[in-house]
């Protein structure tokens, strides 16, 4: 566009040799509209200043750089074609040509209109530069002379042909080469965004985060409202594991554009990783792709299934079926949706229209048979796994389904159990198959083949509440009560219901109080058999004497017999340590609180530490004779002579008192158990001692234990 005060020096008709007042009128009118934005308009002043003046090159010239402004290319090309009959040896004319066929698809065309524009001015560095950008991707060296050329004729801008040539580079997979032509296009105009952003792709290429990371944040300094370089960096952060960086960066896209897509879900995803799903449903429904993509409309499901909104997950899929009806995915999805919400008729509906769209959809096969089964329609449930395993007949999945389920009603028991088999050959290190193994083997009177299978079993899922139950009930048959009792008694640790409390009383039934004392001892013990070291930072509360005190303090257990007690003051140095060793080694700096006598406190830690000792290490079980008592209220008790025990469901430790006087408590409360060890164990987090003048309240904020490796089964 010709700036308004050129427009004043124009108006003579000279400008236009020998054209005539009424088309300096149409030019002058035609400068003014292209002024104003109103390019076609414009586009038809020219024209008709062309034709009161047809051989004027300048009109020509202007004309055709209108026309592809406005679009019209084959306008442009009339243009541009007569303007080079005008004049032939305009080197500027063959490069208007030249552009405009190349805005209209036509490489070689305009190639051949550069080259002329070129070697009627060698030094054109225009049309070297055009050339060397449009050779770029079909002949690299030929561009990369051509983008020579240009640092050659035209060095003061030679930005943009290093930024060229470190594309070239960048493509040919010559990094180094493209990071040096890249730098220096930055260095030459430190506004290049285009530069910087593909030298930041190319350290991304190298692996190079943190140099990606310094170019990304100097364009963002430059444009802080590019919402997608803000997302991008977000990703890099993202994906360094910086998560709380990488969400300052999708927050700030997000003020920008509070529903762009990629912001939402990244957004969304962030929650998903910390566990709030609630959040992550809010963010992912602001995206404004939700309206046209089934992916993310069964991600939000996905969400709301987690937050245990599962009416509003199925409303969702709901809403998602009536606009994809074809979407498979979906309706898979909304039948287990009408599962959840015991709306049994619908999904069996809905998973059977799957089938009969596309018979060969594996998952929505499998989830009828277990509709089926679930729901007691075993003849139904049998036909759909049979066709699923007549389509694959390696499915092990299908094949142990099937086989559980006739085995676990006493059906077509040798079948099931080659069912079952031709799944463990498959997966023979699959807990959950071994244990179906084990349960057809016991449905067929084989109880020691069962024995061998389940224990094989309990190798891989050793905190699995069926495989105990089951060896429960294998033990049971075998007439080892003591023994179905302990696997009862550990079924119910992972699932406590009256179908497995129900066994372990008919397990402890057949035992004398005094071996089932023995026994819930010897379980509790295990929790920590073997524990080689123990402890960690805690915060130490309680009061002697009525004098209360708080601490930070570090616990430290080491094998065989030492306990280690630390309050730690201000940048955690100690302030005061207790140690016990052995049966009767004590250390113990002087403890200085007002109003309690010296050897009070002395006394209280002592027996305090002592006891937690002994429960880590196991002697605190060793207790002998011990029997089991039950109250009236059902509650359960191990009366032993050192004193009295508390359990919780599986044979953990609740509580301990002993029988010397005065009798101090203690109290455990446990982390989540590790279900992969074995046997899986829970470690202490919370440790309480009650005593006559004290208490003692540990917790332990990041338990630590390292225990002797388990022997080989």
């Amino acid at each position: 566009m010709i700036p308004v005060l050129v427009l004043l020096a124009a108006l003579s008709p000279l400008s236009f040799g020998d054209a005539g007042k009424a088309s300096t009128m149409h030019y002058m009118k035609a400068v003014l509209l292209e002024h104003q934005g109103n390019i076609l308009e414009a586009l038809q002043e020219y024209q008709a200043a062309i034709a009161l003046d047809p051989t004027s090159t300048f009109l020509h010239e202007q004309a055709a750089e209108t026309a592809l402004e406005a679009g019209k290319p084959d306008v442009a090309l009339e243009m541009a074609r007569k303007l080079v009959q005008l004049d032939p040896n305009s080197h500027k004319g063959h490069f208007l040509l030249g552009n405009v066929q190349w805005a209209r698809g036509d490489a070689a065309s305009a190639q051949a209109a550069f080259e002329e524009a070129l070697k009627l001015s060698p030094k054109f560095s225009e049309a070297m530069l055009s050339l060397g950008n449009l050779l770029s991707s079909q002949s690299p060296a030929k561009a990369r002379e051509y983008f020579q050329g240009y640092l050659e004729t035209n060095p003061e801008n030679a930005s943009e042909a290093r930024y060229q040539l470190g594309i070239l580079e960048q493509r040919e997979g010559n990094l180094e080469k493209a990071i040096a032509h890249l730098k220096s296009a930055i260095e030459l105009n430190p506004e290049s965004f285009q530069a910087r952003l593909t030298l930041a792709q190319v350290y991304e290429a190298k692996k190079d985060t943190e140099a990606a990371l310094g170019e990304f944040l100097a364009i963002l300094e430059r444009d802080p409202q590019n919402v997608a370089l803000r997302n991008h960096i977000g990703e890099v952060y993202f994906m360094r594991g910086d998560a709380e960086k990488a969400e300052e960066h999708f927050r700030h896209a997000q003020a920008a554009a509070p529903d762009n897509p990629t912001t939402c879900l990244w957004l969304a995803i962030l929650a998903e990783q910390k566990g709030d799903f609630n959040q992550a449903v809010a963010e992912l429904s602001k995206s404004a792709a939700l309206k046209d993509e089934a992916a993310l409309n069964l991600r939000l499901s996905y969400y709301l299934t987690q937050a245990n909104r599962i009416k509003e997950a199925v409303k969702v899929l709901e809403d998602g079926h009536k606009k994809w009806p074809d979407n498979d995915d979906i309706s898979y999805f909304l039948a287990l949706g009408y599962d959840d919400l015991a709306q049994t008729d619908k999904s069996a509906e809905l998973l059977k229209a799957i089938l009969k769209a596309r018979p060969d959809f594996r998952d929505a096969r499998f989830q009828l048979g277990a509709l089926f089964e679930k729901h007691g329609r075993i003849n139904d449930a049998e036909r759909e796994f049979r066709e699923l395993i007549a389509q694959r007949p390696n499915d092990a999945s299908a094949l142990n389904y099937l086989g559980y389920s006739l085995a676990d009603r006493g059906l077509k028991l040798e079948e099931a159990r080659e069912l079952i088999a031709r799944a463990v050959a498959i997966d023979p290190t699959n807990g959950a198959y071994r244990d179906s193994l084990g349960w057809v083997y016991f449905k067929l009177g084989r109880t020691a083949e069962a024995k061998t299978e389940l224990e094989t079993a309990l190798r891989y899922l050793p905190a699995d509440p069926t495989v105990w139950e089951h060896l429960g009930d294998v033990f049971a048959a075998l007439g080892e009560s003591g023994r179905a009792f302990d696997s009862f008694v550990r079924a119910e640790g992972f699932d406590r219901n009256d179908r497995i409390h129900k066994k372990r009383l008919d397990a402890e039934g057949k035992l004398s109080p005094s071996e089932a004392g023995s026994r819930v001892l010897d379980l509790a013990a295990s929790s920590l058999k073997g524990v080689v070291r123990f402890g960690g930072p805690c915060d130490v509360s309680g009061s002697v004497v009525n004098k209360p005190f708080r601490f930070a303090g570090l616990l430290r257990y080491e094998a065989p017999s030492v306990l280690q007690l630390e309050f730690l003051g201000p940048l955690f140095v100690p302030v005061f340590s207790a140690r016990i060793r052995g049966e009767d080694e004590f250390e113990m700096d002087p403890l200085k609180l007002e109003g309690v006598p010296p050897e009070a406190a002395r006394d209280a830690v002592y027996r305090g530490l002592r006891l937690m000792r002994d429960f880590i290490d196991g002697s605190l079980f060793k207790s002998r004779p011990a029997e089991l008592k039950r109250g009236w209220r059902g509650g359960e008790t191990v009366r032993a002579a050192g004193g009295e025990f508390a359990f919780q469901p599986g044979g953990k430790l609740k509580s301990f008192e002993t029988s010397e006087q005065p009798a101090v408590k203690l109290s455990v409360e446990y982390g989540p158990d590790d279900k992969n060890a074995d046997p899986p164990r829970g470690l202490p987090v919370g440790l309480k001692l009650e005593g006559k003048g004290f208490t003692l309240d540990i917790v332990i904020t990041s338990p630590v234990a390292r225990f002797e490796e388990a022997p080989a089964r």
